[in-house]
């Protein structure tokens, strides 16, 4: 009973501070080459935004919905998108360090030729997604779905991916390092 209400102050905790956030709706505007530098854009909207070769340091963009954008080119430091859709969002030529990116869905999403360095994209939905040529440093990707998805030539140096499902996944070229697989599912059911 005491964890129940525990969890209860957590949530409703959650819902003030975002309700206190910015909800700002950029969808479709250009935004490319701006720096997002300790904003809070919690529950904002950015689909179909054009974002590419932008800086996020410290931001919050927690709750928010990124369908469709583009950010390739951009720079990821310390950044929380978590609660987030990123469904078809373009993150080619990438750079991810030091962020949260947890229970959102990237389903769809291209990371071809991005870097991951220290970052949390657990309890995530990543089916579909385009990872081809990336390259994972230390980074966590627990408890996500990434089925249908493209790893061929990517490098993984450190990074642990625990109890998720790569079902369908292409690995080849790949290459592994000090890296964690376990508790995964790798086969697709037949019927």
């Amino acid at each position: 009973m005491e964890t129940t209400k525990v969890m209860f102050q957590v949530v409703v905790l959650m819902f003030a501070l975002v309700s206190q956030a910015s909800t700002a709706d950029y969808s479709g505007e250009e935004r490319r080459g701006q720096s997002f530098i300790g904003v809070d854009h919690s529950s904002s909207k950015f689909i179909g935004a054009d974002m590419r070769g932008s800086n996020f340091i410290g931001a919050n963009f927690s709750f928010s919905d990124f369908g469709g954008s583009d950010f390739r080119g951009s720079d990821f430091n310390g950044c929380i998108f978590s609660v987030s859709d990123f469904g078809g969002a373009l993150f080619s030529g990438s750079h991810f360090r030091g962020s949260t990116f947890s229970f959102s869905d990237f389903s769809g999403s291209d990371f071809s030729g991005s870097e991951f360095t220290g970052s949390d994209f657990s309890n995530s939905k990543y089916n579909g997604a385009d990872f081809t040529g990336s390259s994972f440093r230390g980074s966590t990707f627990a408890s996500s779905a990434f089925n249908s998805s493209d790893f061929s030539g990517s490098e993984f140096l450190g990074s642990t991916f625990a109890t998720s499902e790569f079902i369908d996944g292409d690995f080849s070229g790949s290459t592994f390092v000090n890296s964690e697989f376990t508790g995964k599912n790798f086969v697709k059911e037949r019927p």
